[in-house]
Protein backbone atom coordinates (compact mmCIF):
# COMPACT_ATOMS: atom_id res chain seq x y z
CA UNK A 1 0.00 0.00 0.00
CA UNK A 2 2.85 2.38 0.78
CA UNK A 3 4.46 1.63 -2.58
CA UNK A 4 1.20 2.48 -4.38
CA UNK A 5 1.03 5.77 -2.53
CA UNK A 6 4.58 6.63 -3.53
CA UNK A 7 3.87 5.81 -7.18
CA UNK A 8 0.66 7.84 -7.11
CA UNK A 9 2.46 10.77 -5.51
CA UNK A 10 5.17 10.78 -8.15
CA UNK A 11 2.77 10.75 -11.10
CA UNK A 12 -0.18 12.86 -9.93
CA UNK A 13 -0.58 16.04 -8.00
CA UNK A 14 -1.39 15.42 -4.35
CA UNK A 15 -3.81 18.03 -3.14
CA UNK A 16 -3.17 18.22 0.60
CA UNK A 17 -5.97 20.72 0.97
CA UNK A 18 -8.42 18.66 -1.08
CA UNK A 19 -11.41 20.22 0.66
CA UNK A 20 -10.17 23.72 -0.13
CA UNK A 21 -9.27 22.66 -3.68
CA UNK A 22 -12.75 21.20 -4.16
CA UNK A 23 -14.33 24.41 -2.87
CA UNK A 24 -12.30 26.46 -5.34
CA UNK A 25 -12.47 24.20 -8.36
CA UNK A 26 -15.94 22.74 -7.89
CA UNK A 27 -17.42 19.27 -8.28
CA UNK A 28 -17.15 19.28 -12.07
CA UNK A 29 -14.53 20.58 -14.47
CA UNK A 30 -14.57 20.91 -18.24
CA UNK A 31 -11.36 19.60 -19.82
CA UNK A 32 -9.99 19.36 -23.34
CA UNK A 33 -10.46 16.00 -25.02
CA UNK A 34 -8.73 16.25 -28.38
CA UNK A 35 -10.66 18.71 -30.52
CA UNK A 36 -13.63 18.74 -28.15
CA UNK A 37 -14.09 18.88 -24.41
CA UNK A 38 -15.81 16.84 -21.73
CA UNK A 39 -17.02 17.29 -18.18
CA UNK A 40 -15.17 15.32 -15.51
CA UNK A 41 -15.48 15.11 -11.74
CA UNK A 42 -13.14 16.95 -9.42
CA UNK A 43 -11.44 13.64 -8.59
CA UNK A 44 -10.92 12.85 -12.28
CA UNK A 45 -9.54 16.34 -12.86
CA UNK A 46 -7.05 16.17 -10.01
CA UNK A 47 -6.00 12.63 -11.03
CA UNK A 48 -4.95 13.86 -14.48
CA UNK A 49 -2.87 16.78 -13.16
CA UNK A 50 0.86 15.99 -13.03
CA UNK A 51 2.63 16.34 -9.66
CA UNK A 52 4.75 19.09 -11.23
CA UNK A 53 1.80 21.53 -11.30
CA UNK A 54 2.63 24.23 -8.75
CA UNK A 55 0.02 26.84 -9.61
CA UNK A 56 -3.51 27.06 -10.91
CA UNK A 57 -4.70 30.28 -12.49
CA UNK A 58 -8.40 31.09 -12.39
CA UNK A 59 -8.91 33.07 -15.56
CA UNK A 60 -12.02 35.28 -15.52
CA UNK A 61 -12.94 36.44 -19.00
CA UNK A 62 -15.70 36.71 -21.58
CA UNK A 63 -16.07 36.59 -25.34
CA UNK A 64 -17.92 39.92 -25.33
CA UNK A 65 -14.93 41.68 -23.67
CA UNK A 66 -12.27 42.46 -26.33
CA UNK A 67 -9.46 42.68 -23.73
CA UNK A 68 -10.30 39.09 -22.72
CA UNK A 69 -9.98 37.84 -26.28
CA UNK A 70 -6.57 39.53 -26.58
CA UNK A 71 -5.40 38.25 -23.20
CA UNK A 72 -6.48 34.67 -24.01
CA UNK A 73 -4.02 34.67 -26.92
CA UNK A 74 -1.26 36.29 -24.83
CA UNK A 75 -1.81 33.91 -21.91
CA UNK A 76 -1.65 30.89 -24.20
CA UNK A 77 1.24 31.86 -26.48
CA UNK A 78 3.36 34.11 -24.25
CA UNK A 79 3.07 32.23 -20.97
CA UNK A 80 1.15 28.94 -20.71
CA UNK A 81 2.93 27.24 -23.62
CA UNK A 82 6.34 28.55 -22.58
CA UNK A 83 6.29 27.76 -18.83
CA UNK A 84 4.84 24.30 -19.49
CA UNK A 85 7.27 23.48 -22.30
CA UNK A 86 9.50 21.07 -20.33
CA UNK A 87 7.00 19.97 -17.69
CA UNK A 88 3.62 21.25 -16.67
CA UNK A 89 3.89 23.66 -13.73
CA UNK A 90 0.89 25.88 -14.41
CA UNK A 91 -2.71 25.02 -15.19
CA UNK A 92 -5.55 27.37 -15.97
CA UNK A 93 -9.23 27.05 -15.15
CA UNK A 94 -11.33 29.40 -17.25
CA UNK A 95 -14.22 31.09 -15.43
CA UNK A 96 -16.50 32.62 -18.03
CA UNK A 97 -18.56 35.75 -17.66
CA UNK A 98 -20.40 35.01 -20.91
CA UNK A 99 -24.18 35.02 -20.64
CA UNK A 100 -24.83 32.71 -23.59
CA UNK A 101 -23.46 29.21 -24.05
CA UNK A 102 -22.70 29.87 -27.74
CA UNK A 103 -20.41 32.75 -26.78
CA UNK A 104 -18.71 30.56 -24.17
CA UNK A 105 -18.23 27.77 -26.73
CA UNK A 106 -16.73 30.15 -29.30
CA UNK A 107 -14.32 31.47 -26.70
CA UNK A 108 -13.41 28.20 -24.98
CA UNK A 109 -12.72 26.28 -28.20
CA UNK A 110 -9.51 28.35 -28.55
CA UNK A 111 -8.24 27.44 -25.07
CA UNK A 112 -6.05 24.43 -24.21
CA UNK A 113 -6.94 24.40 -20.52
CA UNK A 114 -9.80 23.50 -18.17
CA UNK A 115 -12.94 25.51 -17.38
CA UNK A 116 -15.77 25.73 -14.91
CA UNK A 117 -18.67 24.24 -16.92
CA UNK A 118 -20.93 26.92 -18.41
CA UNK A 119 -24.12 25.65 -16.70
CA UNK A 120 -22.46 25.94 -13.27
CA UNK A 121 -23.19 29.63 -12.78
CA UNK A 122 -23.29 29.26 -8.99
CA UNK A 123 -19.66 28.06 -8.91
CA UNK A 124 -18.59 30.80 -11.31
CA UNK A 125 -20.25 33.49 -9.19
CA UNK A 126 -18.79 32.04 -5.98
CA UNK A 127 -15.29 32.20 -7.44
CA UNK A 128 -15.85 35.74 -8.69
CA UNK A 129 -17.09 36.82 -5.26
CA UNK A 130 -14.42 34.98 -3.26
CA UNK A 131 -11.62 36.51 -5.32
CA UNK A 132 -13.26 39.94 -5.54
CA UNK A 133 -13.14 40.00 -9.33
CA UNK A 134 -14.50 43.25 -10.78
CA UNK A 135 -12.65 43.63 -14.09
CA UNK A 136 -12.21 41.39 -17.11
CA UNK A 137 -9.90 39.81 -17.82
CA UNK A 138 -8.52 38.84 -14.41
CA UNK A 139 -6.12 36.00 -13.65
CA UNK A 140 -5.95 34.89 -10.01
CA UNK A 141 -3.18 32.41 -9.20
CA UNK A 142 -3.28 29.95 -6.28
CA UNK A 143 -0.59 27.57 -5.08
CA UNK A 144 -1.41 23.85 -5.23
CA UNK A 145 0.60 23.39 -2.01
CA UNK A 146 -1.88 25.16 0.28
CA UNK A 147 -4.59 26.51 -2.05
CA UNK A 148 -3.87 30.05 -0.95
CA UNK A 149 -3.98 32.96 -3.35
CA UNK A 150 -0.53 33.91 -4.63
CA UNK A 151 -1.59 36.90 -6.72
CA UNK A 152 -4.60 38.57 -8.21
CA UNK A 153 -2.39 40.60 -10.54
CA UNK A 154 -1.20 37.72 -12.74
CA UNK A 155 -2.55 39.34 -15.90
CA UNK A 156 -0.36 42.40 -15.39
CA UNK A 157 2.60 40.23 -14.38
CA UNK A 158 2.31 38.10 -17.51
CA UNK A 159 2.05 41.15 -19.74
CA UNK A 160 5.18 42.64 -18.13
CA UNK A 161 7.09 39.42 -18.98
CA UNK A 162 9.23 39.41 -15.82
CA UNK A 163 10.40 36.47 -13.73
CA UNK A 164 6.87 35.52 -12.85
CA UNK A 165 7.25 31.92 -11.70
CA UNK A 166 10.08 32.86 -9.35
CA UNK A 167 7.95 35.60 -7.79
CA UNK A 168 5.01 33.22 -7.39
CA UNK A 169 7.23 30.53 -5.83
CA UNK A 170 8.63 33.04 -3.37
CA UNK A 171 5.16 34.25 -2.41
CA UNK A 172 3.81 30.68 -2.07
CA UNK A 173 6.76 29.69 0.13
CA UNK A 174 6.12 32.58 2.51
CA UNK A 175 2.42 31.79 2.91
Amino acid sequence: AVLNFIILKSTHIIMDGSTKALELIGKEVLIRDGDSYKTVTFDEFKAQLPASVEFIGFYFGAHWAPPSRVFTTNLHKDFYSIVNEKEKVFEVIFVTEDKEKGHFDRNYCKMPWAAVPFPNEAQRQTLKSNFGVCDLPTLVVVSTKNWEKVTQQARDQIQSKGKILEAWREKAASA
